[in-house]
C-alpha cells in the first residue's frame, strides 16, 4: 500500500496538483498503512488541503484528521490538520467541529501546550453545551493548567446546574 500511495502522490504531483483523485487516493492509501503510514497521510493531507476545496477538501481532511488520531499516530499532524478544518470551516456540523476541538485539545494536552488545550476544550464545549464529558474535562484541565478558585467556580456551579445527578464528579 505504501509503495502505490508513493505511485499516486507522485501521479498528484506530475499533474502540476491538479489531479485531486490521484492525492486523495494516496492519502487513502497512506491512511490504511498503520502510523508510518497515517504520518504520511498527514503530511499529504495538509499540502493538498492548500490546493482543493469544497467537499473533497472536507472529505480529504476529516478523513486524514481521523487518521492521524487514531491511536495517537501522528499528533503533530492531527493538530496542523484539525486546525486547518476548524479555520476553514470544513467539519460540517456543531457536533463535528466540537468533536474535532476536543480531539484537538487532547493532542495539544498530550504535547505539552495546556494553554491551547484548554482553549479548544473551551470551545468544544461551546459547541455542544450538552455534553456532560466536555466540560467535565474542559474543568478538569482548566484546574490542572493551574487555573485559580475564581476561574473555576463558574464553570463548576454550571456543572452543578446542568448534572446535580452526577455525585461522583462533582465530588472530585
Amino acid at each position: 500500500k505504501m509503495e502505490a500511495a508513493k505511485a499516486f502522490e507522485q501521479a498528484w504531483r506530475l499533474s502540476g496538483m491538479k489531479d485531486a483523485e490521484s492525492g486523495f487516493r494516496a492519502v487513502r492509501l497512506f491512511g490504511e498503512s498503520g502510523a508510518g503510514g497515517a504520518r504520511e497521510c498527514g503530511r499529504l493531507a495538509l499540502e493538498m488541503l492548500d490546493k482543493v476545496n469544497g467537499p473533497t477538501a472536507s472529505d480529504l481532511g476529516n478523513y486524514a484528521f481521523d487518521r492521524c488520531t487514531n491511536g495517537n499516530w501522528d499528533r503533530k499532524g492531527a493538530i496542523a490538520i484539525g486546525n486547518k478544518l476548524l479555520q476553514r470551516n470544513l467539519t460540517g456540523d456543531a457536533t463535528r467541529r466540537a468533536s474535532v476541538h476536543y480531539a484537538v485539545a487532547g493532542h495539544l494536552w498530550g504535547t505539552g501546550q495546556r494553554a491551547n488545550a484548554v482553549s479548544h476544550y473551551r470551545r468544544a464545549w461551546e459547541h455542544q453545551r450538552e455534553n456532560e464529558s466536555y466540560l467535565r474535562t474542559f474543568i478538569s484541565s482548566t484546574y490542572d493548567s493551574g487555573a485559580k478558585a475564581g476561574q473555576l467556580k463558574p464553570l463548576v456551579d454550571e456543572y452543578k446546574k446542568r448534572y446535580p445527578q452526577n455525585r461522583t464528579y462533582l465530588g472530585q
